[in-house]
């Protein structure tokens, strides 16, 4: 038996309530909920949307699901295609994702990101994280993959995806 305190559990049915990002010309809806130290956000998208972030602080991951979705993925001045059914690690620092196809494109972040945090539609029920989980120490070096120690299933999945994407992306591995 653990000696974890349980915490309650939180469901957010996405269609049972607003988005809490539409894109200004109407070609993405983002739900966006959060756990401990992550957040999902799922976009219904069509082609021409763009979900763009100007200087992540970490990886991120970008999954388009077994539907057809396509899209293009941009980062450190590389463009790659990213087809329907596949996962991309995102390098951390300016990119941006355009739909090259109707359907569904799901970002997953680290708690870095407080602005997607605080979007959350659930970011009240982890105001700071929750009091379970490690907090991080990270240190960077230019160059290299960021030192932290993983607190996260989410996080150490992108660390461990991290090191396939590097050549796509122009960094070595």
């Amino acid at each position: 038996m653990s000696n974890l305190t349980m915490r309650e559990a939180t469901k957010v049915v996405y269609h049972d309530v607003a988005p809490q990002v539409v894109d200004p010309a109407g070609k993405a809806k983002t739900w966006i909920t959060r756990g401990g130290n992550f957040a999902v956000c799922y976009s219904e998208v069509q082609p021409g949307a763009v979900l763009e972030r100007p200087d992540n602080a970490e990886e991120y991951m970008v999954i388009l699901p077994p539907d057809g979705t396509t899209a293009s993925i941009e980062a450190r001045g590389v463009t790659i295609a990213a087809g329907s059914d596949s996962l991309t690690i995102v390098p951390p620092g300016a990119s941006k994702i355009t739909a090259t196809s109707t359907g569904v494109i799901v970002r997953i972040f680290s708690k870095a990101e407080s602005d997607i945090m605080a979007l959350s539609i659930n970011a009240d029920v982890y105001p700071m994280g929750h009091r379970n989980l490690l907090h991080r120490t990270c240190g960077r070096r230019p160059g290299t993959v960021t030192s932290c120690v993983i607190t996260s299933w989410a996080t150490m999945l992108i660390r461990t995806a991290t090191v396939f994407s590097r050549a796509a992306f122009g960094r070595p591995i």
